[in-house]
């Protein structure tokens, strides 16, 4: 049983980007966009065996602290408490190894945009996790395996093939300022 894990989005929601306050009027283009292709990036350098601070680097250099003001570690193990320990960390030389449970939690915070937010679960499965659970819950892993259509055919996020998302809108950033929600 997986505890502590969180899925959530944050947006702006107005008709118009007119309507927002006059300082996160570019909040998509500003804040939210580069967020995205940031948490693209992050999605493309995880697979079995990458290190944990190559993942912290590639939201360090996309997202700067002065602009994104992100101190959590960009990503965690899942357990009980979401903190108790994580191999995505600035030097870190951990590796991602199969049966991970990790929170993707990156988490951006600004005075004028307050904030946008990917945060999903994800389990790292390699060829024997994936034929244990085929074996077991069939249902259950072609589903999983479905998953990841929409973050690479619809959102053109590259995900390697031993990333399992556990819900179905992992890799979404909603974009809310426009009339109807976009993605």
């Amino acid at each position: 049983m997986l505890l502590g894990a969180n899925f959530c989005r944050v947006a702006w929601t107005t008709e118009r980007p007119r309507d927002l306050p006059q300082v996160a009027q570019d909040v998509v283009t500003a804040f939210a966009g580069p967020y995205f292709e940031a948490v693209a990036e992050w999605f493309r350098v995880l697979r079995i065996g990458a290190c944990g601070g190559d993942l912290a680097k590639v939201i360090a250099q996309w997202l700067p602290f002065e602009r994104f003001d992100i101190f959590l570690n960009p990503g965690q193990l899942i357990h009980l408490d979401e903190w108790v320990s994580s191999p995505i960390r600035t030097g870190s030389t951990d590796r991602i190894r199969p049966g991970m449970a990790i929170q993707v939690d990156i988490i951006p915070s600004s005075d004028g945009y307050f904030s946008t937010r990917v945060k999903d679960g994800i389990v790292m499965v390699d060829a024997v996790l994936q034929e244990q659970l085929g074996r077991r819950f069939p249902d259950c892993l072609e589903h999983f395996r479905r998953r990841p259509e929409l973050m690479i055919d619809t959102l053109s996020i590259r995900v390697a093939e031993d990333v399992l998302p556990l819900s179905n809108t992992a890799g979404i950033v909603p974009r809310s300022c426009c009339g109807r929600t976009q993605y």
